[in-house]
């Protein structure tokens, strides 16, 4: 239990320093929302699948990993785009999209 709640501590020390230095897009609405998962695939790589909705219709917005960018979602026109990217490192990942950002866990 205390394992929990330390990693609960850690997550939330992140998510505010992630907060502090994320950059504003110019595309970004302010009212994104953020999906993220991981998928182990076949060969034992992990596959990073990134969802973003209610983002500024056909713009292209900035993905982060743990605060670097590693690349950029093209939105459509209902403002919904998805980024996957593999050979994500295990463990716990900050996913972040404009101002929004979701916890995921990598594992193999």
């Amino acid at each position: 239990m205390r394992l929990q709640k330390l990693f609960a501590l850690l997550t939330a020390a992140a998510f505010v320093t992630l907060l502090a230095a994320t950059p504003v897009d110019a595309d970004c609405t302010g009212k994104e929302k953020v999906k993220a998962r991981c998928k182990i695939l076949n060969d034992g790589n992990n596959k990073l699948i990134v969802t973003v909705f209610r983002s500024e219709p056909n713009s292209s917005v900035e993905v982060r990993l743990d605060g670097v960018p590693i690349g950029d979602i093209e939105t459509n026109s209902k403002g919904k785009g998805q980024f996957v990217r593999t050979n994500v490192g295990d463990g716990h990942h900050i996913v972040a999209v404009c101002r929004a950002h979701v916890p995921t866990r990598c594992e193999r």
